[in-house]
């Protein structure tokens, strides 16, 4: 029953949160899942769902608005800014300065302070998106400069592996990344959140320094 995975998943980082003295908040991921099982799974205590295709971000967005908060954690198209960006309360995904600067536009027309993460592709993956390290500092100095979007932390999405352990490297690596970026100094940056792990590898990323983890199928999928 989604009840009492979602009951057990929340005391689970309840647990890890006195235990580590820090945060830990939970993304439900509800891409594939129908509105009525994410409304069901705020009834049980979902506070933030997230989707990663801007059309499902916005079939579903206009349901859920008000009723929990709406996360985008999939690559953004430039061109799909302008239609989520009324609706969306934290973009996880902020992979390139293109997409920063239409971030940016899109947010001063529609008057608003658009919260961000920067999406940092910590392993080099070619076919993962995400800033390399040496691009963040000049990421931060378009932020610094901008008017309508704050940085409220990193994302990041480990190599994909059967074994969690295989990738603790890559989040100890992002958690110390993250750490030497709260100690610098922009404008519009308060790096608070740290997103990194999903329901195969979240225990690993947050013993390695995660605040923020992105869970789909141990919520919603169906018992076989």
């Amino acid at each position: 029953m989604m009840k009492q995975r979602l009951e057990t998943l929340l005391q689970d980082l309840e647990n890890k949160e006195e235990k580590l003295g820090r945060p830990i908040s939970l993304v439900a991921v509800s891409k594939f899942y129908s509105l009525e099982k994410i409304e069901e799974s705020i009834g049980y205590g979902v506070k933030a769902i997230g989707e990663n295709k801007a059309q499902e971000f916005l079939e579903k967005a206009e349901s859920l608005l008000g009723k929990v908060q709406l996360h985008f954690i999939g690559h953004v198209q430039r061109n799909k800014v302008r239609q989520i960006l009324p609706y969306v309360d934290l973009i996880h995904s902020v992979d390139s300065l293109r997409l920063l600067k239409e971030i940016q536009k899109q947010a001063k027309r529609l008057n608003k302070i658009q919260e961000i993460l920067l999406q940092v592709n910590i392993a080099k993956e070619e076919q993962k998106y995400g800033f390399l390290v040496e691009e963040l500092d000049e990421a931060l100095a378009v932020v610094d400069k901008s008017t309508n979007v704050k940085v409220v932390g990193m994302m990041m999405m480990a190599p994909f592996s059967e074994d969690p352990e295989e990738v603790r490297v890559y989040f100890k690596e992002m958690s110390v990344l993250f750490d030497l970026y709260k100690e610098k100094h922009y404008n519009n940056v308060d790096m608070g959140i740290l997103s990194m792990g999903m329901s195969g590898d979240y225990e690993v990323a947050i013993e390695e320094g995660s605040t923020m983890v992105r869970i789909g199928s141990a919520i919603y999928k169906e018992e076989e």
